[in-house]
């Protein structure tokens, strides 16, 4: 288990790394520490790179980002949050139903191949 969160001044955007083991537990503290940051910098755009990770989390523990977390800590709902895709299949499968459960509750959620890409949905108006 292991993350980062940082600001990146420049681009103007909260980016948080993932890597190894992560579980609900991972998830729900970086997030935390995530959007602090972006209230700092009052910033609403998020990457999140879990390209290295095994999720561990349930599917439980993954839901209650966006029905409650991201509510209850003051999440803008016009924020965008791009996920670097994760290379293990089973981790892919975790991100998708994270980005189909975020998307149903009206958050803005998009998972990227690449880095570029994700940089560049960030920055769109």
């Amino acid at each position: 288990m292991g993350w980062a969160v940082e600001y990146i001044e420049p681009q103007q955007f909260v980016r948080s790394v993932f890597t190894g083991k992560t579980t609900g537990k991972d998830l729900k503290e970086a997030t935390t520490h995530g959007l602090a940051l972006g209230k700092k910098h009052q910033t609403n755009h998020y990457l999140v790179d879990i390209r290295q990770v095994e999720i561990t989390a349930s599917k439980v523990e993954i839901l209650r980002l966006p029905k409650t977390q991201y509510t209850a800590e003051g999440l803008d709902m016009k924020s965008r949050i791009a996920l670097l895709q994760p290379d293990s299949a089973k981790s892919r499968k975790a991100a998708h139903f994270y980005e189909t459960a975020s998307l149903n509750r009206g958050w803005n959620v998009k998972i990227f191949k690449n880095q570029d890409d994700a940089l560049a949905w960030l920055s769109s108006k």
